[in-house]
């Protein structure tokens, strides 16, 4: 690699060889591709993981909701009210299965406690 050093005018020339100039503009290359590939990876992770929480939010919401139902229905029950439980009793095990879905096969409450 030629390095050659030139002041004849007052400024400073620095001339670098073709070969070392090509080597440096690949490793950027390089290094620039491996950067876009890691970005693209956090951000497909970014993703992922907003998706999984706006399930947790939707489940959530739904069993707060329902037990919020539940307590109107045992409230109008006790004031002498004949209240229908159908749609509590309906929508409580699809919330619950989607709290599951939503939490993923690993979490504690979703573990066959046989295995």
């Amino acid at each position: 690699m030629g390095l050659g050093l030139s002041m004849a005018d007052g400024n400073i020339t620095v001339g670098v060889s073709t070969q070392a100039a090509q080597a440096e503009l690949e490793r950027l290359r390089t290094e620039n591709a491996a950067l876009k590939r890691e970005a693209h990876t956090w951000s497909k992770a970014a993703e992922t993981y907003a998706a999984s929480e706006a399930k947790l939010a939707d489940a959530l919401t739904e069993l707060v909701a329902l037990e919020d139902m539940r307590l109107r229905l045992r409230e109008l029950h006790e004031m002498g009210h004949g209240t229908d439980y159908y749609d509590y009793h309906r929508r409580l095990p699809l919330a619950w299965a989607a709290a599951r879905a939503a939490l993923g096969p690993n979490v504690r409450a979703n573990l066959d406690p046989t295995a």
